[in-house]
């Protein structure tokens, strides 16, 4: 059974902070908010939001479970930013060199928007980009609008 975490404490929201920042080697990780998903009773992915601006929010998402991803799990993380901070789009920003990542990013809706030059340690960085009016759109299989309802009602009692 997949179940999304809302983290209701501090210690709770910086234990799925470091299981994002320590697989995906992100440092100087600071005013985050998190969510979780988890699967047979261990954490199988997390989700970290951090560098809210207002209009954007950068997200980054770990794994240790490749069932994590779900439909529900997926809309969780999307709607956070999206619809409960109303944010006008997302960022994800992955190494030019995780196939893996860039693949899953074009998967869930994201699109490539550029490439930063050599702005990673060993490799180039790519950035994609999710709007809120794609989320919302009838070309989005996420959003609540397809058996979401519990999701949102999850999202809205945590914030």
């Amino acid at each position: 059974m997949t179940v999304i975490w809302i983290p209701d404490t501090v210690e709770d929201e910086r234990l799925l902070a470091s299981f994002v920042a320590d697989r995906l080697e992100l440092s100087n990780v600071r005013d985050f908010h998190t969510i979780g998903v988890v699967r047979n009773r261990k954490l199988a992915a997390a989700c970290l939001y951090q560098n809210y601006r207002g209009t954007d929010i950068e997200m980054s998402i770990a794994s240790q479970d490749k069932r994590w991803a779900t439909r529900g799990a997926i809309q969780a993380f999307l709607d956070y930013p999206l619809t409960q901070l109303d944010c006008r789009r997302v960022t994800a920003i992955c190494a030019a060199g995780d196939a893996i990542a860039r693949k899953f990013l074009k998967r869930i809706g994201f699109r490539h928007e550029g490439t930063l030059l050599d702005a990673m340690e060993d490799d180039h960085a790519i950035v994609f980009g999710m709007t809120r009016r794609w989320y919302h759109s009838d070309k989005c299989k996420w959003n609540g609008d397809h058996n979401g309802e519990e999701v949102r009602k999850q999202l809205a009692s945590a914030g």
